[in-house]
């Protein structure tokens, strides 16, 4: 079975990326190579769309009224919590024209995908077989699934991997770093102060974001060391510690549901090899702390198709090295940018250093009292420098 491109992964940032491709007129298969199965997600995960990647994701999908339901999110607040290293200090970023963005629930997106990629007939959805091998050569590439079918495409994109051993096949460098962080993703409902505002706060435990998509209801993401105590507390227990944290943003009602993750860095030092694209979590895992993960998958995707039509409409193949080559330059600054970004922000914050908590509250005072900084800080964040150049 042949297709102009093959997908392997099964996540959100495959799907967009499959139906942007379909969009263009491209043949699409996809291969979940049992990263997730095909139904909609049920975790309780939700993720920050910048107001940039909300207009892309409508230009691109038909129910996209699907962002209606949620609260806009016209600030974003980030202070260090007071506490015996440091007086505290906060910063905060408004929408100038538009809004910042929106959270949204990542079931409530993936299904949503799901139902636009099985009406879609530039799509095809492979079985759920594991890839056994890939071969890369000079003018395409085949997979070998472990059910002995074969299938055949120009190009291959890489999402989602269960077997480092795919990778070790492909001559990328990846920087890979472990925070030794475990975070919490909790659901709450109960009254909400600002429903518009959303917060990042550094406290001495880990950063906590506050992120409400419901006028009733919110996500709190709370990063913590393996070590920490916190990550055993009961929901009673814990509850009590967000009640003491939060009480200016939420009376908590209830927690509804738990989970918890393991965060660490990979970093893709370059994009493809051969006729194999790598993007999302694959070529950018980065610390939840910025709420630009899935962000920077979609510019990934929004980049990728912008190289293959630019090339395509003067006659090149599409896994000419050239279009390849094109999207790994104009990604690489802004995928740098985020992942070693976020990586020096959770060193920082995390620091009992007295002399470095007292540089960086005056840090955030400095950006706080500049208005062009922060809108930079700002234009980067919602992605409207990024698709106005598109």
């Amino acid at each position: 079975m042949d297709h102009e491109i093959i997908i392997v992964g099964n996540g959100i940032s495959a799907k967009i990326t499959a139906i942007a491709l379909a969009k263009n007129d491209f043949k699409v298969c996809m291969i979940p190579n049992n990263d997730i199965k095909i139904d909609k997600h049920s975790s309780n995960l939700v993720t920050f769309l910048s107001n940039g990647s909300i207009n892309y994701l409508t230009g691109i999908i038909k129910d996209y009224k699907i962002f209606d339901q949620f609260e806009s999110i016209n600030e974003i607040k980030c202070e260090i919590e007071k506490n015996t290293n440091s007086k505290g200090q906060s910063v905060n970023f408004k929408a100038q024209s538009d809004i910042l963005g929106k959270v949204v629930e990542n079931s409530v997106l993936s299904g949503c995908l799901l139902d636009e990629i099985q009406k879609n007939q530039n799509i095809h959805i492979s079985g759920n077989s594991k890839i056994f091998k890939i071969n890369n050569t000079e003018t395409g590439v085949k997979i070998i699934l472990d059910n002995d079918e074969q299938i055949s495409s120009k190009l291959l994109i890489l999402t989602a991997v269960n077997d480092d051993q795919l990778l070790d096949n492909i001559k990328v460098d990846f920087i890979r770093h472990d925070f030794q962080q475990d975070a919490l993703s909790i659901i709450v409902r109960g009254m909400i102060t600002d429903s518009n505002c959303a917060n990042q706060r550094f406290t001495p435990d880990g950063p906590l974001a506050f992120l409400p998509y419901f006028h009733d209801e919110a996500s709190v993401i709370w990063s913590l060391q393996k070590s920490s105590k916190l990550l055993k507390l009961n929901n009673d227990e814990l509850k009590i510690k967000l009640e003491e944290k939060l009480h200016k943003l939420i009376s908590i009602k209830e927690i509804t549901s738990i989970e918890k993750f393991t965060l660490s860095m990979n970093f893709a030092k370059k994009l493809f090899d051969k006729n194999i694209i790598i993007m999302g979590n694959i070529a950018h895992n980065i610390h939840p702390i910025a709420g630009q993960g899935l962000n920077l998958s979609i510019k990934d995707t929004a980049q990728l198709i912008k190289s293959i039509c630019k090339y395509r409409n003067i006659g090149y193949e599409i896994n000419n090295h050239q279009i390849l080559a094109d999207y790994d330059y104009n990604r690489k600054l802004d995928n740098t940018a985020y992942s070693f970004g976020t990586l020096a922000l959770d060193n920082i914050f995390s620091s009992r250093n007295k002399i470095l908590n007292f540089v960086t509250s005056k840090g955030l005072k400095f950006v706080d009292s500049n208005k062009y900084i922060k809108n930079k800080f700002v234009n980067s964040a919602t992605g409207k420098d990024f698709f106005k150049n598109l």
